[in-house]
């Protein structure tokens, strides 16, 4: 590729509002050559949490409201537990993801 047209594509990339950093710097990495940087497309809930800038309570709630739908890795075992007083409830110990696309639209694009 030429220089002009590398010069070009980064003067584009930068006067361009809605594009975002770590989309600029992988294209970048690409027209340098190098490998982009890798982006998860499932992300946990501690980082969900973190991105929305909420609780991991309040994700779980969002779940339950139908606001974010989690991904099901692995189905768990379902098993009884109980409180300190008495209170009987279900837990379940499956891996869930949940999809950064849907959770970077939750947040407005934010990245």
């Amino acid at each position: 590729m030429k220089s002009s047209t590398k010069a070009i594509i980064e003067v584009a990339l930068s006067g361009d509002p809605s594009v975002s950093s770590g989309q600029q710097d992988s294209v970048l990495a690409i027209l340098g050559k190098k490998t982009p940087p890798s982006v998860p497309l499932l992300l946990k809930q501690g980082d969900v949490a973190d991105i929305l800038s909420v609780s991991r309570q309040t994700i779980h709630n969002m779940v339950k409201d139908g606001l974010i739908h989690p991904v099901v890795i692995k189905e768990g075992r379902k098993f009884e537990s109980q409180t300190r007083y008495g209170t009987k409830f279900m837990r379940n110990s499956g891996l869930v993801r949940y999809r950064r696309d849907e959770v970077l639209g939750l947040a407005g694009g934010a990245n």
